[in-house]
């Protein structure tokens, strides 16, 4: 038996048998059906398969559709190392914050590939990202920013806010500080002139006293009354004191308390921006794919393979169908 004979009796090789299955898994994935087409890819890697730039991505994206985030992770940087995309920027960054892994997610940020990725939504996300999980960059990313309308268009709005409410705070603290000193002030002047008062009374008090025939006991008598009132005045004094300050301080907590709820306010509309901003962009990058599918699916079609169309709105049965049809006429 020939060289020939036997390896058409034993079958395809088993690079043929992979290269079967690549296709497979590819037309799996333009026509977005990636549990399937990621079952294959992982089967192919398990045989020995080298990924290759494009397995890297189809992989990747295809462990995320399915939510294997860890896929997505492994192949999405190999990938992203070499062929920085927006379409792979934006899966990892989300696997990063679904994953609760905010540092990767700044860390993609700063690559020298972002803001050509992001376009003109880069200012506003990066700095949406630093609000969210890395508050203590957004001031410098933001004065980082050289483009006026970018920045006007962004932050200039909150960062107004923000200045707003600090220095509302501030003056709180400052206005109960001084008010706060004037009343200290205030109620230590009158301390020392009831004492001034004290003294001059009991320097005074025997004298008087003589002269009104009062002596013995009912001296010592009006002395321990002078004192007493002396006290009371004293207390009645620091009570007052005492209430004045508190008022100083519910004051100034009634200032603080509506600067911070105004921050919040501020920081709640701007992550609730950032979700809006990310949700755009994903529904721009599937259209993007959905578009590109319905392309490799028409190319695929005109050579009377239907398949690419399973998935969006037709059955494999169907499919196949078509098929038949299509290559009874040809």
């Amino acid at each position: 038996m020939s060289a020939a004979a036997i390896v058409a009796a034993c079958g395809p090789s088993k690079s043929v048998v992979m290269q079967q299955q690549r296709a497979l898994a590819d037309e799996h994935f333009a026509a977005g059906r990636y549990a399937e087409a990621a079952e294959i890819y992982t089967q192919l890697i398990a045989k020995g398969q080298v990924p290759d730039s494009a397995l890297n991505h189809h992989i990747a994206l295809s462990g995320y559709h399915t939510r294997n985030y860890d896929v997505a992770v492994q192949y999405g940087t190999q990938y992203f190392a070499s062929y920085p995309t927006a379409e792979v920027a934006r899966m990892l960054e989300d696997v990063y914050l679904q994953t609760s892994r905010p540092a990767q997610a700044l860390a993609l940020m700063d690559h020298a590939a972002a803001p050509a990725l992001y376009g003109s939504d880069y200012a506003s996300h990066k700095a949406l990202l630093c609000l969210d999980y890395a508050p203590e960059r957004l001031a410098t990313f933001y004065d980082s920013i050289d483009v006026a309308d970018v920045r006007s268009k962004c932050f200039d709005k909150y960062f107004a806010r923000v200045g707003k409410s600090k220095a509302e705070a501030d003056a709180a603290e400052r206005d109960a500080q001084d008010a706060l000193e004037r009343i200290r002030g205030g109620y230590k002047n009158t301390d020392r002139q009831l004492y001034r008062e004290y003294m001059e009374s009991t320097r005074t008090l025997p004298q008087r006293l003589a002269a009104q025939g009062i002596t013995g006991g009912l001296t010592e008598s009006s002395q321990v009354r002078l004192a007493n009132s002396y006290g009371e005045e004293l207390a009645e004094n620091e009570r007052a004191r005492l209430a004045e300050e508190a008022k100083a301080y519910s004051a100034r907590d009634a200032r603080l308390a509506a600067a911070k709820s105004e921050r919040e306010r501020a920081d709640a509309e701007a992550k609730k921006t950032h979700g809006e901003s990310l949700a755009k962009l994903w529904q721009e990058e599937e259209k993007r794919r959905r578009e590109e599918a319905a392309k490799a699916a028409a190319l695929l079609a005109a050579a009377g393979d239907y398949s690419g169309y399973v998935g969006m709105g037709l059955t494999q049965e169907q499919a196949d169908y078509l098929t038949e049809i299509w290559m009874g006429r040809n």
